[in-house]
């Protein structure tokens, strides 16, 4: 009877000490993706004003190489045929990417609730909205832009910049919309099915996947304003 009532009262409290270290789990996430964000600010701070430049996608794209915050795997080799079992490119390395200096810690790449963090070293990525034809030009490189949060026009806690994306992450973001259903990116709802959403004024947000405006890549959470 006794050895019933402790299996009975384990199995009540399971899921609760399941949710408290979870929320534990996603305070560290939160405090990471807050220490990368700050790490592009002083980038900024050192380069012109501006951040640093996207995550490389193609082999044409030399150029941003040297200035990219992660950098892909085929800048040091040439690409695979197809993306290996895990969703990793063979050459990956964030210790190559523009932030690493501000940085130095593979730990803050990475979500501590990653379920497999030895298949690669990053958890995070930068909305790819933030990139485009509202950045400044010429950046550190004369035909390579970069983004002058300077020039954004929205409340700075109402533009997302970092996201904790799902896999295969090459470290862009692109929400999954009616323009790309197939082919956008997911964030990772690892915290109590909610993920963290780090905004322009370096404030993170734990936001569930029911959340309208996270849910249309129309809004100016997701699309930023400029001068």
């Amino acid at each position: 009877m006794v050895v019933a009532i402790v299996a009975l009262l384990v199995a009540l409290l399971l899921p609760t000490l399941a949710a408290a270290r979870e929320s534990a789990r996603a305070a560290v996430c939160m405090s990471r993706i807050r220490q990368l964000a700050s790490a592009n600010l002083i980038y900024g701070d050192d380069h012109y004003g501006t951040w640093a430049g996207r995550a490389v996608i193609g082999t044409g794209d030399w150029e941003n190489y040297l200035c990219c915050w992660i950098p892909f795997g085929w800048i040091y080799e040439p690409p695979p045929a197809r993306m290996p079992a895990g969703g990793w490119w063979p050459g990956f390395d964030v210790r190559k990417g523009s932030l690493w200096p501000y940085v130095k810690s593979l730990e803050t790449y990475r979500c501590p609730s990653d379920p497999d963090p030895a298949a690669g070293q990053l958890s995070y990525a930068i909305n790819a909205f933030i990139y485009g034809s509202h950045v400044a030009k010429p950046g550190p490189i004369a035909s390579v832009s970069y983004p002058m949060p300077g020039r954004f026009t929205q409340l700075p806690d109402q533009l997302i910049v970092f996201i904790c994306e799902g896999r295969p992450n090459d470290g862009n973001f692109h929400p999954i919309g009616p323009a790309d259903p197939v082919h956008g990116d997911t964030p990772n709802w690892r915290h109590n099915e909610k993920a963290p959403f780090l905004f322009l004024d370096t404030h993170a947000e734990l936001r569930p996947q029911s959340d309208p405006l996270i849910n249309d890549p129309q809004s100016l959470l997701w699309q930023p304003t400029w001068d």
